[in-house]
């Protein structure tokens, strides 16, 4: 009763003492954890793995500089060789190690993985009711582990503060602005120093001496030498020291004047060459922003130079026409005269007796024409009788035989290639079965080669999907054709036998550990045809019923493996058939088969498939070598490969008849096609002679027609001559037109082109100037060419120009860069890039103007006293 006063009195009023302790996902605390502490003191008590030391370094983390920290140093008795904890750990939440049994690596398990965060308060509380609440967040992102990825802040509170404030922190990606921003009035810093000062001097803490004696006091289970600790954490520093360290100060701060001149002096020679290559990277973008503007008029100052050119080519144009239309209307006379004198001729020619002469040359011309068609036809005619091996009349009543002969072979042409096409469609047909059939044929011959199976091979196909998608052997999936066979001494009931077993022996045989797989997957998917399996457990135990002499399953051999107990358990349940060679015993019995492949079920239900040959070995199944149907799949192959090659030696040659046949058809049709007249040539040739004949003779006795004909033909030249001349001056006058025409076009089109934007006066004499520095001189053919050339050097001097401003932005970076790394804390905020550059030369004219005169004053007043 009466202590708690005396220990009342041993504090100050104002004094500060701790009430309050918490932590949130700090080592394997996880969550929030509140921890009052008594004005009295605090113990804490618990096994070992507790939390006691995780608790206590809760403290440390809050109070002790980080330089000095040393989690664990109690649980570890001070041994320092091997910290096992850290920040790391305690955010994490470890709290076990673990030996991987492969690599013999030791790995720490933790409790919080991936991105995750902690938070300690410790609260102190004065008697006058003030309260001190120091607060530290901790927190790492991904899965990183490494101490220098830990990120940290600081936190002082002058009232009362408890962690629940803090739940917005973790959901807001650990957003320090915002967190500032919650808490305006707290005292926040990312280091650890101003966060020291200001605790310390609200709690009255005047030394860090004391935050590392208290560090050591709450790890101590031994302080070790005496004197060091005494020294260390208990003694002040003696006077003399600070008389050394004033001597130093003074000596410091001239030391200081003189490197602040140096340092001003530096800076100096720093950012000068930046500023100079800034103003050469000014000139170079005021000459870029020029050629820019002359590339971007060069479309435009092309139009317009078009423009130019156009106008002065059509104005040539116009003058060409105007030659050539005198040149048209000169050469029009020179043809009407010379025509005018070619009817005066021809009119004397008249009158000298020249009608009849006229007359008979117009009959002439026009049998003239006949004559030509005549031999043309008459060609056809020969032509067509040579390729049918015919010869072609001279007479008009062979020439009808001859026809007949023609036109009776198109109609029988017409029959026999309908003929021809039926058959050879039957033909196609059948040679269509025999390659579909010989295709089967190889197939099964290639399966049969592969293993030594009878199973049909779409049936072996399907087997290897399945067993592939299911991630087996083949052979863990067999059929059952392939375990069973007929024995030898039974050859001649095989056939018989077959038609029992076939379905049975085209089921697949499966054992438990593959039943899941198989039956998922053929579930999911569509196989194109019916499969039959058999999940084969162990079989069944019942009273095997007795079995006749003449069974059908004494007559086979089941091979020895996995499924021999199953196969023959299911053989005599399921095909105890009675093998009878007399239709009496087989009506008589149960269920029986015959030689001849009868079989009967039950006692009413019979069956005989006759759709295959009992005896037709290329549908059997059963037995373990297939060396006999592979023989006779073989065999069907190469008498099919020789069906096909028949059929197709036949259909080729039907082909060819039809060929011939249609080409011969092709000539008796144009033989058909013409009559005699159209190639009957004799009377024809006969009167084109008796018409020469007579105009000769009519000529021959008139001199005076003879010579009006000669001047008659020296006209007509001249006319023909005069005409072509013309023709040929009005080609040229139409020419010029056309290109008048045109080009009054495109002069109008560009003329109306709104995109054809005006040309400053900078564009019109720089672009001026390159033009006309080209080697050929601007036309309307090459201005495109030109206009190219200028174009492609402008391209390369603005690279060359922003090469240039490229070379001068790097340069001031680096020196904006040097400067930075030399003097951060007079760069302040400001960073590398040119959007800094006012910022950096601001700074160089105030240490050309003030700073480095002032500093290089204060050394030399420094100096002097």
């Amino acid at each position: 009763m009466i202590s708690e006063p005396q220990t009342a009195s041993l504090f100050a009023r104002e004094q500060f003492r701790m009430t309050r302790l918490q932590v949130y996902n700090w080592g394997t605390f996880s969550g929030l954890h509140d921890v009052p502490i008594s004005e009295r003191g605090f113990l804490f008590v618990g096994r070992s793995g507790a939390g006691k030391s995780t608790l206590l370094d809760a403290f440390s983390a809050l109070l002790t500089p980080p330089r000095w920290i040393d989690f664990n140093a109690a649980a570890r008795e001070a041994d320092r060789s091997g910290r096992d904890r850290n920040l790391v750990t305690y955010i994490r939440g470890a709290w076990a190690e673990q030996k991987d049994g492969e690599s013999g690596e030791i790995a720490t398990r933790y409790l919080r993985s991936g991105t995750t965060w902690s938070a300690l308060a410790l609260s102190y509380q004065s008697a006058l009711g003030q309260s001190v609440v120091l607060v530290q967040v901790f927190w790492l992102r991904g899965n990183a582990n490494g101490s220098t990825d830990v990120k940290r802040h600081y936190l002082v509170m002058e009232r009362a503060f408890d962690l629940h404030e803090l739940e917005d922190f973790g959901q807001s990606n650990f957003d320090i602005r915002k967190l500032k921003a919650s808490f305006p009035e707290a005292f926040a810093r990312d280091e650890f120093r101003p966060y020291c000062e200001r605790f310390c001097r609200l709690l009255g803490i005047e030394s860090e001496m004391a935050l590392r004696l208290l560090h050591k006091t709450q790890s101590a289970k031994n302080l070790g030498d005496l004197n060091t600790f005494l020294r260390e954490f208990m003694l002040d520093k003696p006077e003399t020291f600070e008389v050394a360290d004033r001597l130093v100060s003074e000596f410091g701060e001239l030391n200081a004047a003189h490197q602040a001149v140096v340092t001003a002096r530096e800076q100096v020679q720093t950012l000068a060459p930046a500023r100079e290559q800034h103003q050469r990277r000014d000139s170079l973008m005021l000459q870029r922003n020029g050629l820019d503007e002359l590339r971007l008029g060069v479309d435009g100052y092309r139009e317009t130079r078009r423009i130019e050119l156009l106008k002065k080519h059509v104005a040539s144009l116009e003058v060409q026409a105007n030659g050539s239309e005198g040149e048209v209307s000169r050469r029009q006379s020179t043809l009407d005269n010379h025509a005018t004198n070619l009817r005066d001729l021809e009119r004397q020619h008249r009158e000298a007796g020249g009608d009849q002469i006229e007359q008979w040359e117009a009959e002439k011309s026009g049998l003239e024409g006949q004559r030509t068609d005549r031999l043309r036809k008459h060609g056809q005619a020969e032509e067509a009788c040579k390729k049918l091996g015919w010869s072609l009349p001279d007479s008009p009543q062979a020439f009808a035989e001859l026809l007949g002969n023609a036109r009776q072979e198109v109609e029988n042409w017409e029959r026999r290639s309908n003929e021809n096409r039926e058959e050879q469609f039957r033909l196609a047909g059948q040679k269509r079965d025999a390659e579909t059939a010989f295709s089967q044929a190889v197939k099964e011959v290639q399966a049969l080669q592969r293993q030594p199976s009878n199973i049909p091979a779409d049936m072996l196909e399907m087997r290897r999907d399945i067993a592939s998608a299911i991630g087996i052997s083949e052979s863990a999936l067999p059929f059952v054709g392939e375990l069973i066979e007929v024995k030898p001494d039974e050859a001649e009931w095989q056939g018989a036998i077959e038609r029992i077993l076939h379905g049975f022996a085209l089921s697949l045989l499966v054992d438990e550990r593959q039943y899941s797989a198989l039956a998922n997957h053929i579930n999911n998917t569509h196989l194109g045809q019916r499969l039959v399996y058999y999940r084969t457990a162990r079989p069944e135990t019942w009273q095997a019923k007795p079995i006749g002499a003449n069974s059908l399953v004494l007559k086979l051999n089941v091979k020895e493996g996995t499924y021999a107990d199953w196969l023959q358990a299911e053989l005599r349940q399921r095909f105890d058939y009675a093998c009878v060679d007399s239709i009496q015993s087989f009506r008589s019995a149960d269920r029986a088969i015959t030689g001849e492949g009868q079989v009967k079920h039950s006692k009413t239900r019979h069956e005989k498939d006759d759709r295959r040959s009992v005896g037709d070995r290329r549908n059997w199944v059963l037995g373990f070598d297939n060396r006999e149907k592979l023989g006779l799949f073989q065999a069907q192959a190469q008498e099919l490969a020789n069906t096909i090659a028949r059929l197709g030696g036949e259909i080729d040659k039907l082909s060819d008849q039809d060929k011939n046949r249609a080409a011969r058809a092709m000539q008796c049709q144009t033989l058909v096609n013409l009559q005699w007249q159209e190639i009957d040539l004799l009377p024809l040739l006969d009167r084109i002679s008796t018409i020469e004949r007579q105009i000769r003779e009519a000529r021959e006795g008139n001199t005076t027609l003879l010579q009006i004909s000669e001047q008659i033909e020296k006209q007509k030249k001249l006319v023909d001559d005069a005409d072509k001349d013309l023709r040929q001056a009005t080609r040229a006058h139409d020419s010029i037109l056309d290109q008048i025409k045109t080009s009054t076009q495109k002069l109008e089109s560009l003329l109306q082109d709104a995109s054809i934007v005006p040309l400053t006066p900078h564009q019109v004499s720089g672009l001026d100037e390159r033009f006309a520095k080209q080697s050929d001189a601007v036309r309307l053919d090459n201005l495109d060419k030109v206009t190219t050339s200028v174009e492609r050097a402008l391209n390369a001097e603005i690279e060359e120009v922003n090469r240039g401003i490229g070379a001068c932005e790097k340069e001031i970076e680096a020196r904006f860069a040097d400067f930075k790394r030399q003097w951060p804390m007079d760069a302040g905020d400001m960073d590398t890039s040119l959007a800094s550059a006012p910022d950096f030369f601001a700074k160089l004219v105030r240490l050309e103007t003030d700073g480095l005169p002032s500093y290089e004053q204060r050394f030399f007043e420094l100096l002097q006293n």
